[in-house]
């Protein structure tokens, strides 16, 4: 994915894949427009730390019970406070399959910007927009 913004503003990226499993991270704090027409598998990033946020949009509406958005976080790490994907995926995952769905995900990691820990089971990805 590319590494600037031209306007300053918030980063927004198109991905064009439309199905199967884009092998690059996603970018932390930046917006994705995804566009599936069969399932689409996409891998949080590894490398976060604590309000770091992530957005999509199903800007074409496909999603629906054929096709599905599956996020993916790194092995271990838990989405809304699960580590237990679909299939045996030993990892955190959120699946979407409704049409035009827009979200967002924040990262909650070790501690907070003031410093105070963050308990064991309130950590990684959590909906925080819907």
């Amino acid at each position: 994915f590319p590494s600037h913004d031209k306007n300053g503003g918030r980063r927004t990226i198109m991905i064009n894949n439309t199905g199967g499993t884009v092998t690059e991270q996603l970018e932390p704090n930046t917006q994705y427009l995804v566009r599936p027409t069969s399932n689409l598998i996409l891998n949080l990033p590894s490398t976060v730390e604590t309000g770091d946020m992530i957005r999509f949009v199903d800007v074409q509406g496909s999603l629906n019970y054929n096709v599905s958005l599956q996020v993916r976080a790194p092995v271990g790490v838990a989405v809304q406070g699960s580590t237990a994907g679909s299939g045996g995926y030993a990892g955190g995952e959120l699946i979407v399959n409704t049409p035009n769905a827009g979200f967002a995900l924040i990262y909650a990691g070790l501690e907070d910007s003031d410093g105070n820990g963050i308990t064991d089971t309130n950590r990684g990805w959590w909906l925080v927009e819907v």
